[in-house]
């Protein structure tokens, strides 16, 4: 299968053409190994006899030094073919993306990103009236509570009254006006907890689909100083704040010869490691 890699043939060919099928996945991996095999081995094989030293002395330190300038050249040779190896496919990947996404996805995506926006608007301001909608609804029904509520104490003392005078006609018809606006002021009562369990979600349906408000917990900082940043460190991935120390450093101390920055809590000094040069 030598020679067998992906070329600029391998793209979509047109119709009636003679240009050979593209490698799947499996006879790439093949392929790769038998033209690379060789140089897989040599550089493993040396890393093997790397990682038999388990501690550096003086007998040992020539050995190790021409170790890491041998390996660190593999690694050179191998990182060139892989390079090599892998153009092609991501030339062919940065055609697809260049055709789907600037094109159209990023384009698709700004306008939804835009209609969102303005829907979202739109629906902020109807859910805000309809919780005036709601508030209003509820003051009505209050109001018209406390009406039956005065009219049925009415309706009752009307009733005792009556009774009090032997009316019993009017007692039985003040009565039924008490049952009347007892029953009134409870239907009323039950439409307003109704109301009131009501949610305001701008809701906004369409023939492909709905939407509705939805609550989430946002942020803004307003007073960066007034922060405790040990109250974030949890939340903070470790190279982000080594990171972040680092660029402190180069900022303030671009060599070593200059005063050592200082951080609370930190403690930056001069450290060494070993510069290697190729002879």
């Amino acid at each position: 299968m030598a020679n067998a890699a992906y070329t600029d043939d391998d793209a979509p060919a047109p119709a009636g053409h003679n240009r050979p099928p593209a490698l799947t996945p499996e006879e790439l991996k093949a392929d790769l190994e038998e033209r690379y095999g060789a140089l897989s081995k040599r550089v493993l094989d040396r890393r093997a006899g790397a990682l038999t030293v388990k501690a550096v002395d003086a007998d040992n330190v020539e050995t190790v030094q021409d170790f890491i300038a041998q390996l660190t050249d593999d690694k050179r040779e191998v990182e060139a073919a892989r390079v090599k190896e892998k153009k092609p496919h991501d030339d062919r990947g940065n055609v697809v993306q260049a055709f789907f996404k600037p094109a159209i996805i990023d384009k698709l995506d700004g306008t939804i990103a835009d209609l969102n926006k303005m829907k979202l608007d739109y629906q902020k301001k109807k859910a805000a009236e309809e919780k005036i909608e709601q508030q209003r609804k509820l003051a009505e029904a209050e109001a018209e509570r406390k009406r039956l509520a005065a009219q049925e104490e009415a309706a009752r003392k009307a009733a005792q009254d009556a009774m009090a005078a032997g009316d019993r006609e009017a007692a039985k018809e003040a009565l039924a006006q008490v049952d009347a606006t007892n029953t009134a002021r409870q239907n009323v009562e039950e439409d307003a907890a109704r109301v009131a369990r009501t949610v305001s979600t701008g809701a906004v349906r369409g023939a492909y689909g709905s939407s509705s408000l939805t609550d989430f917990w946002n942020f803004e900082i307003v007073d960066p100083l007034a922060m405790k940043p040990a109250d974030l460190w949890p939340y903070i991935d470790q190279e982000a704040i080594d990171k972040a120390i680092r660029s402190l450093i180069k900022e303030k101390a671009p060599t070593t010869r200059d005063p050592a920055p200082t951080l609370a809590g930190v403690r930056i000094f001069v450290d060494q490691r070993s510069a290697n040069r190729r002879s």
